[in-house]
C-alpha cells in the first residue's frame, strides 16, 4: 500500500493554491468537477493534495496535519521565511530527528521534519 494523496476542504480554492504553489512549489495537476464541487489536485513530487472547494468550510476548524521529509530543515526554515512564511511552533530537535510547524490558508497544519 502507498499514499497517494491528502484532501482538504477549503472555502477560498485560490488562496490555497498560492500558498502551496508559493511556499511549498506545488504545481497544478488535474482540476475536476464532482458532483458540484470543485477539486483540484495539486503536486510536488510524489506528494499529491487534493482541495475542494467548499464554499461552507470554516477556516477556523481545519484539524489537518501534513508532515514533510527535508533534508536540512535549517535550509528550508530560511527558504521560507524569506518568502514570509514564519513558522508557529519550533523548530524543536530530538534524538532522532528535528521539526518545525506552520499554519497553512486553511488553518492546516504544516511540520517539515528532518531525520
Amino acid at each position: 500500500m502507498n499514499w497517494d494523496h491528502v484532501g482538504m476542504e477549503t472555502s477560498r480554492l485560490d488562496e490555497t493554491l498560492k500558498f502551496y504553489q508559493t511556499f511549498f512549489k506545488f504545481e497544478e495537476e488535474q482540476a475536476i468537477t464532482f458532483q458540484k464541487e470543485n477539486i483540484l489536485f495539486i503536486r510536488r513530487g510524489a506528494i499529491r493534495l487534493e482541495l475542494i472547494e467548499n464554499q461552507q468550510a470554516s477556516p477556523h476548524s481545519q484539524q489537518l496535519h501534513i508532515c514533510w521529509r527535508v533534508p536540512s530543515l535549517k535550509k528550508e526554515m530560511i527558504r521560507l521565511q524569506k518568502l514570509g512564511l514564519l513558522p508557529i511552533e519550533g523548530p524543536f530537535a530530538f534524538d532522532l530527528f528535528k521539526t518545525v510547524f506552520y499554519k497553512g490558508p486553511n488553518n492546516e497544519i504544516i511540520e517539515l521534519i528532518q531525520r
